[in-house]
């Protein structure tokens, strides 16, 4: 429906409301899909025959490939599904209390601190 409007307002036509006095005795949001869809058409067939609109034509449907982004998405939620399943998911997140969380945070920041460390004592940056 938003077509028929621009196109309306662009070529500064107007097509009479005759055809539509549901729009205007209503809201759309009293209205069945099916009055909507109804409601559309008539606007739309108006419109073409004012001029106003062109029939569009059918687009083939090209398969198209996934972005880079949706296949880094994709892996994501594989890796997550994989690791819930490993490990119990939100489910079980949900049993531990904050000082067990930041228990957990805390022993692999640890880990962390002391692999760094003997990185750099091993390069000799000590």
């Amino acid at each position: 429906m938003t077509e028929v409007v621009k196109a309306i307002k662009r070529r500064k036509r107007r097509i009479s409301t005759a055809a539509q006095p549901e729009v205007f005795a209503m809201t759309m949001s009293d209205l069945s899909e099916e009055q909507v869809a109804a409601i559309v058409q008539r606007m739309q067939a108006a419109a073409r025959a004012a001029g106003v609109l062109t029939p569009t034509k059918p687009t083939p449907s090209t398969p198209t490939q996934p972005t880079p982004r949706q296949v880094v998405f994709a892996q994501i939620h594989e890796e997550r599904r994989r690791q819930d399943g490993q490990w119990g998911g939100p489910d079980h997140d949900n049993e531990h209390s904050r000082r067990v969380w930041a228990g957990l945070i805390g022993e692999h920041v640890s880990r962390a601190v002391k692999l760094a460390r003997s990185r750099s004592a091993s390069a000799g940056d000590s």
